[in-house]
């Protein structure tokens, strides 16, 4: 979820400054609002592009471009549902709005995929004789041996990975 203010625009905005609008905001789009808040619509650099395409000018207003009928859920959806609406809708951002149509909130799926990312130290004991394991540990140490084609010391350093650990100590 993102702090969306500084991506509202008027329907009376000019093309140049939805652009400004879309550039600063660093997520690909901005909310269409009326003087009460509530969502008129979404506009992309892709509505202002095909605008353009048809012989607007930058100072011509966006209330003939911008989309109209966006996908929105309310507060309460859950991720997962956000997510779904995007795959379902091909689209990367779905605004929230509350009961009043208000716009409130955006889902971007960037931030749905983002894993959290965990600072502390992951310390790996790999060491020992590994003379229970022998005689496979002759020749190679124990996490070194191969499960699933794979040596164990990589798959066990994958899943801390996967799971957003990035300070991850041998010892």
């Amino acid at each position: 979820m993102k702090d969306i203010e500084q991506i509202k625009i008027v329907a009376t905005s000019t093309i140049e400054k939805a652009l400004s609008v879309i550039d600063s905001g660093a997520v690909k789009i901005a909310l269409v609002v009326d003087t009460d808040n509530k969502l008129l619509g979404t506009l992309s650099d892709g509505d202002i592009r095909r605008g353009l395409l048809r012989k607007k000018l930058l100072n011509e207003t966006i209330e003939d471009i911008y989309f109209k009928n966006p996908t929105t859920a309310n507060k309460d959806t859950s991720k997962e549902d956000l997510l779904r609406l995007c795959l379902i809708n091909s689209i990367a951002q779905v605004p929230i709005v509350d009961e009043d149509r208000k716009a409130i909130d955006l889902f971007i799926i960037d931030d749905g995929l983002l894993k959290k990312q965990h600072e502390n130290h992951v310390v790996l004991m790999v060491g020992g004789l590994g003379t229970r394991l022998r005689p496979l540990t002759e020749n190679t140490p124990k996490p070194m041996l191969e499960v699933g084609g794979k040596p164990i010391l990589e798959t066990i350093v994958k899943c801390f990975v996967d799971d957003g650990f990035t300070n991850i100590i041998q010892n």
